[in-house]
């Protein structure tokens, strides 16, 4: 089996020097380092490393100006980025979230959790559609690292975050879709356990997406019929992944990943289910979804008013969205924004936290 390369960019020799002294002492696979950012931004156009790690204070370009000057180079590494720093603070983690970093790491952590964060970002790699194999995002290859094990916070946080990597274009999407989710499921009187749940199994909806290929994720325009066959069977995919597994929260994430693009009149995929045999959990994800899609911004069109997707979302009431649902989404509607709102404004790009009882 091929070995991890771990790229690191940091200007202190001596901190250089222990990492690598860390990764080759817990056999997380082999370091590549680099003393000055210059160094590294000529290297990281030919070197595609699995993992790569960037201090955050370095002379002549931070961590995150760092990551710009690489993208601005033509440099698009769709691999897991890390940035670490000594001093880490909130706005230098909203920062780093915005420029695409998926982990914050802070120097002062001990050596289990600088090994075990490593691991998790190693892993989410493998799964990453940045490998050499065009077959990476296989279903086959996502089923080996989930039956890895581990813990249930560490596997849903990684699966989200390969989720997100198949869908470039939906910026915080998943974070903001699991939170409308949470309040709808508390509008329909589920307890704070089961709405604090599914918020957690709500990211993993189109974890499907990793057996889709490329060309048609990434497709402009319109697809064929028998593209948008291939494209539904993100549903099933995600489903299968996810249905055998232990934790009562991934299982919920196989329900939602199979039910959420079912329709309440029977028009949806992939069974034609209608009504209550739809999972009720895809009937709430159903509806988080469509709102939150029809008010942001996406390739393909600009970001509705809530008071439209309101309108429309009622409209589709007894159609599309279960009407039970369609109710508690109406009722919950200041609370909702207020969630919009705090992401629009950029001040919740963060992981996502136990609700409040």
């Amino acid at each position: 089996m091929r070995r991890a390369q771990i790229c690191i960019v940091d200007d202190n020799a001596t901190w250089l020097a222990k990492m690598v002294r860390l990764i080759q002492g817990a056999d997380l696979g082999d370091a590549v380092t680099y003393l000055h950012p210059m160094d590294a931004l000529i290297s990281l156009r030919a070197r595609h490393p699995d993992v790569l790690l960037v201090d955050y204070h370095m002379p002549a370009l931070n961590g995150v100006e760092f990551l710009t000057a690489l993208h601005a180079a033509g440099v698009s590494l769709r691999t897991p980025v890390a940035l670490v720093a000594g001093d880490v603070t909130e706005p230098m983690k909203l920062q780093a979230w915005q420029a695409g970093v998926v982990e914050v790491l802070s120097k002062a952590a001990g050596r289990e959790e600088m090994v075990l964060r490593l691991r998790n970002l190693i892993r989410m790699a493998a799964l990453s559609p940045a490998s050499d194999s065009s077959d990476t995002g296989s279903p086959m290859v996502a089923r080996a690292v989930i039956d890895e094990g581990g813990d249930e916070r560490s596997t849903l946080r990684i699966l989200e975050r390969l989720a997100a990597l198949r869908d470039e274009n939906t910026g915080k999407h998943t974070e903001r879709m699991a939170r409308y989710a949470a309040v709808i499921a508390a509008g329909l009187g589920l307890s704070p356990t089961d709405c604090q749940r599914l918020r957690d199994a709500a990211p993993l909806h189109d974890l499907g997406k990793i057996g889709i290929p490329d060309a048609l994720l990434g497709k402009p325009g319109e697809l064929s019929a028998d593209e948008w066959d291939v494209m539904r069977r993100h549903t099933t995919i995600g489903y299968e992944l996810l249905r055998d597994h232990d934790s009562p929260t991934l299982r919920l994430g196989a329900e939602i990943a199979l039910s959420h693009h079912e329709h309440f009149d029977g028009g949806g995929y992939p069974l034609g289910l209608s009504g209550d045999d739809i999972a009720q959990s895809g009937r709430i994800v159903a509806l988080a979804d469509v709102f939150d899609a029809l008010t942001t911004v996406r390739p393909y069109k600009s970001a509705w008013l809530v008071e439209q997707a309101i309108d429309q979302i009622v409209e589709d009431s007894g159609t599309h969205f279960d009407p039970d649902v369609v109710n508690a989404f109406t009722s919950s509607i200041d609370e909702l924004v207020a969630i919009k709102a705090h992401y629009d404004a950029d001040e919740a790009y963060a992981p996502l936290v136990p609700l409040p009882n």
